[in-house]
């Protein structure tokens, strides 16, 4: 080596000086080791490169001589420092540095750079590297190491970041032979990448793409430089094949390589690489990344991954075109998968945007249709979209298709009300939009007379009669305004009504002409027109023989008895209530009874008796039970039979306390007794009655009739014994029966006002009176009539809390009644509780337990709401619209006291009852049990989807069950479709409290996402 031959000349050099000192003293170092021969050892260990033990020479040398400028020990210390660099020894960094440091003008100082610049570039101290070999010239250096010198050095520059100075080193480099050319090359490519100098870059990558030092990593750089190009092909060709496990070099091949595919429309491909990337989830993707793999996955039909990507890109918070194509895609997704609703609402997302007017065209279109076709929507803003869409485009290609859809979502919408807002703001209406508009208000109609709002319903009729395009739509609407008059007790109206739509051509075809009859015979019998209810209710039943309806049937032939028995025509009354007897319907109890009134007023007691008879032993259940025993004790009186009269009026009096006639029934079993002869069982039972019916007309009877009997005795002053230690004065008595009979008189004749004002006179001469609680019901009864409620209410709780009378019953209905008006729910609740104690009358029953469950409920004392509501429901009664309330406040009952499967259990009894709010509200919570008790997602989105692809009427329960989809999509970790359907309602609803909550539940999603 050439630098070898160098140091092998300086030695020489060094060896004739040590020479002349040697023959000045040469007796002296003959015979022992000098520090020349140590240090020519030591040289010949370093030409040997056994730098180890040339060190030790090197040191003893150094330590040796005395002399610090003498070449032997400067010499020696730097070779000292350069086989500790040659070793790589930790001490190399101190011996160099103490050379320089010593001998900062020795020849040898830039070569002692040189290797203390090396010594830290190993320990990658780069800023002291580059420190060292700043201060050496090149031409210092051996040239053999220039090139070392050139690559290290920028290298240094290289990770300090001074990527100038580090490329202008490595350009030195790649321009010299030897082992650095190809690394600086690959660093100066690897730089000009960095820049985005690709041209630079690919072609120096290129030119190391053979050498096996590079071979793993070049690849990775060639891939990733062709796609940037765009160059496609090339990426696929070039790139490396992916194993595992993947580092994130390794992912950003593969996702070159996904989005290579991509753009070459090789989706399949694409897919099996993103699906790498998505697996990992090491590299953090863009919004591009996610729309190449969302309309991937939209290629090769795996739409429901489709939307989780797309749904990623949209950027809902600076939306761009990407945004709006996002949302159109994912319209369509929802299209191939089936869900209407959802891609109606993704449409609508896409038409707001103005970014691509294709775009904004087609979506604006396709909400407006599918909003026509599905009618699943709980706003179903068809007709609006439509409008909207032929507003900003009256020449589109899809102008007429929009026509005719408007036209046909008139038809076929669900949201009657804002159709019929819509049709009734447009200036010109065609024939098929007037027939929309007849059927929309005769729709809207019927749920209005569902939800029994009768006045809305009336007067959306009279809108249905004004269009009339289809001939059977106008009859049904003749029908059902009659029958709303009448539910709203517009009688006279009710009547002509039916007349009206009788009347109408084609009628007897319609399918309430027959039962139109039966109706008629309704408004006829609350007109007090007998003859005419009966002759319709016979008709109703002349025209329904052989019709399954036979409950209405006994029902008519019920009514038109009682239109027989109040014109006093008894053998066509007995006629009929037979014949509804034998239809063997609910009502053939009632039938029996009115037999009996009727064999009665014809005097023929013997059949009376039989009859009554059977009803009591045939119908043991039935409500005239109390009716039917005491009309027999009655009818046994009047025949004189006092011994079967007096059995049958205790055991009455024994089976029936609580009977509206258990006063008479006293009254009565006393008179049985005088006229038997007991006279003092007649006596005692007298005075029970005046004892316990206080304020009575039984016990003023009673009273009566025991100052008869005692007088008729001779024992007068035992009567009024009595009289006095109750508290009486029998002058008093009778004074203030004449003064009541002037109040009773104008209540008698209608004369409320001036009936009030005696009534009042009355109770202010005598408030201990025998008429009180009858002065105070006549009052209050006036009051009542004339809607001055807090004066009826004091009236009726004057009777309530001091009588017990044969009024007390119809004072605490009303009492009732008027607190749960005025929300005085605590108290009705009591007045309600004490009407069933006081009652056992069914209808009084039913409506007693109605007040209860609903103060109950609103009183939030849920487990007496649920019993008074199951009560109801176990009546088995009639009446429908009751019922399903009863049903629902059960169901809602039950929840609140953690009681979800009886809740489920009445919640699913009511749900297929209609198409009612009721029943809508029993769907949500089915629905809502489904996802937030049981847990079962499936279950939910079932429910939730029937409830839109139902008819039901309410808008504000078709709304909570939207912002249940979204309590749906984000319990599945779909946050995006969760906040757009919650979007929905604040859009759409026009219902403050359901927007509140839906921006609240939007606020929670944005939450959870940041």
């Amino acid at each position: 080596m050439r630098y070898m031959k160098i140091f092998k000349l300086s030695l020489l050099f060094l060896m004739a000086g040590v020479f002349t000192a040697q023959t000045v003293s040469a007796q002296r170092t003959e015979n022992f080791k000098s520090p020349l021969y140590e240090y020519q050892t030591a040289v010949d260990l370093f030409n040997k490169e056994k730098y180890g033990s040339a060190q030790q020479y090197f040191q003893q040398v150094y330590e040796s001589t005395e002399d610090k400028q003498h070449d032997l020990k400067t010499n020696s210390l730097f070779y000292q420092g350069v086989c500790a660099a040659k070793l790589d020894n930790q001490d190399a960094g101190y011996l160099l540095q103490t050379f320089i440091d010593r001998y900062p003008v020795h020849t040898s100082v830039p070569e002692a750079r040189y290797y203390l610049g090396r010594f830290y570039f190993a320990r990658k101290n780069y800023k002291k590297t580059i420190e060292q070999f700043d201060q050496i010239y090149e031409s210092e250096i051996q040239p053999e190491n220039v090139q070392e010198y050139h690559f290290k050095k920028g290298y240094a520059y290289f990770m300090t970041k001074d990527y100038d100075n580090a490329r202008m080193m490595f350009q030195k480099a790649r321009e010299e032979e030897g082992p650095y050319r190809d690394r600086s090359v690959y660093y100066l490519a690897y730089m000009a990448y960095q820049n985005e100098q690709y041209d630079a870059a690919l072609e120096d990558f290129l030119k190391l793409k053979d050498n096996p030092e590079f071979k793993d990593e070049v690849p990775y750089f060639l891939t990733q430089i062709y796609f940037k190009e765009k160059d496609y092909e090339k990426v696929l060709q070039v790139a490396p094949e992916i194993g595992f496990p993947r580092d994130k070099n390794q992912l950003q091949v593969s996702r070159c390589v996904a989005l290579s595919h991509y753009n070459l429309n090789q989706y399949e491909e694409a897919a099996e690489n993103f699906a790498k990337i998505q697996n990992d989830n090491q590299i953090e993707l863009d919004r591009n990344d996610w729309f190449a793999m969302g309309f991937t996955d939209y290629r090769v039909q795996k739409y429901n991954e489709a939307i989780t990507d797309f749904s990623h890109a949209a950027n809902d918070k600076e939306p761009d075109a990407m945004t709006q194509q996002c949302y159109f895609l994912i319209a369509d997704c929802y299209m191939k998968t089936v869900q209407r609703t959802l891609a109606a609402q993704s449409f609508k997302e896409a038409s707001k945007y103005d970014f691509d007017p294709s775009i904004k065209e087609e979506s604006l279109f396709n909400y407006a249709k599918l909003q026509c076709e599905t009618s699943t929507s709980p706003f179903n803003n068809g007709i609006e979209a439509l409008q909207d869409y032929l507003n900003q485009y009256p020449h589109a290609q899809h102008s007429e298709e929009a026509s005719e859809y408007l036209s046909r979502i008139y038809l076929s919408t669900k949201n009657y009300q804002a159709a019929i807002a819509s049709i009734e703001k447009l200036k010109t209406k065609s024939p098929s939009i007037l027939k929309a508009y007849q059927r929309c208000t005769y729709n809207r109609a019927l749920e209005q007379i569902n939800n029994k709002n009768y006045k809305d319903a009336i007067a959306l009729l009279n809108k249905t009669l004004s269009a009339p395009s289809d001939k059977k739509t106008h009859l049904d609407a003749l029908y059902w305004k009659a029958e709303s008059q009448y539910r709203n007790e517009q009688y006279k109206d009710a009547y002509y009504s039916f007349q009206t739509y009788q009347n109408a051509d084609k009628a007897s075809s319609n399918e309430y002409y027959v039962k139109s009859y039966y109706s008629l015979g309704y408004a006829a019998l609350k007109l007090k027109r007998y003859k005419d209810a009966g002759n319709h209710f016979r008709t109703y039943l002349n025209k329904a023989k052989g019709s399954e309806e036979l409950d209405i049937q006994a029902d008519a032939s019920a009514r038109l008895a009682d239109c027989y028995f109040m014109q006093l025509d008894l053998p066509n009354a007995i006629k009929y209530y037979d014949q509804c007897e034998r239809l063997g319907q609910s009502n053939a109890d009632y039938a029996v009874y009115q037999l009996a009134k009727c064999y009665g007023y014809q005097k023929n007691n013997n059949k009376k008796i039989q009859t009554l008879e059977r009803l009591i032993n045939n119908y043991p259940t039935t409500s005239y039970k109390d009716d039917a025993e005491f009309d027999l004790a009655v009818t046994y009186h009047t025949q004189n039979d006092y011994a079967s009269a007096i059995s049958a009026y205790k055991s009455f009096i024994k089976s029936h306390p609580k009977s509206q006639y258990i006063r008479q029934a006293h009254t009565r079993l006393a008179q049985a007794y005088l006229n038997s002869d007991n006279l003092q069982m007649a006596i005692s039972t007298y005075k029970y009655v005046v004892e316990t019916y206080p304020g009575s007309q039984e016990a003023k009877d009673a009273l009566a009739n025991l100052e008869t009997i005692y007088t008729e005795n001779g024992n007068t002053s035992e009567f009024f014994d009595y009289v006095r230690s109750k508290n009486m004065n029998i002058s008093a008595d009778r004074q203030d029966s004449i003064a009541f009979k002037a109040a009773e008189t104008k209540y008698n004749r209608g004369d409320c006002e001036a009936s009030i004002a005696a009534c009042q006179d009355y109770l202010r001469q005598f408030p201990n009176g025998s008429f009180v609680a009858k002065a105070h019901f006549y009052k209050g009864e006036c009051e009542y009539g004339m809607r001055r409620y807090d004066d009826a209410l004091a009236d009726y709780e004057a009777i309530i809390k001091k009588y017990k009378t044969e009024y007390n019953v119809t004072a605490l209905h009303k009492a009732a009644s008027i607190l749960y008006n005025d929300k005085k729910y605590a108290k009705a609740l009591t007045y309600f509780n004490k009407l069933m104690e006081n009652t056992t009358a069914e209808e009084e029953i039913l409506y007693a337990n109605n007040g209860a469950m609903r103060c109950a409920y609103f009183l939030k004392e849920y487990r007496s709401a649920l019993t008074s509501a199951e009560n109801i429901i176990r009546a088995n009664q009639p009446d429908q619209d009751l019922l399903s309330e009863a049903l629902l406040i059960a169901g809602n009952s039950a929840m609140e006291l953690g009681e979800v499967m009886t809740a489920k259990g009445y919640y699913s009894q009511l749900m297929p009852k209609g198409s009612n709010d009721l029943c809508a509200e029993a769907a949500y919570h089915l629905a809502d049990i489904a996802l937030n008790h049981d847990k079962n997602l499936d279950d939910c989105e079932a429910r939730i989807k029937a409830i839109l692809g139902s008819d039901y009427s309410s808008e504000y329960w078709y709304a909570k069950t939207f912002i249940l989809y979204g309590d749906l999509y984000k319990a599945k970790g779909n946050y995006f479709q969760a906040r757009h359907t919650y979007q929905s309602i604040v859009d759409n609803y026009g219902g403050e409290d359901l927007v509140k909550l839906a921006q609240k539940k939007i606020a929670e999603i944005d939450a959870l996402e940041n």
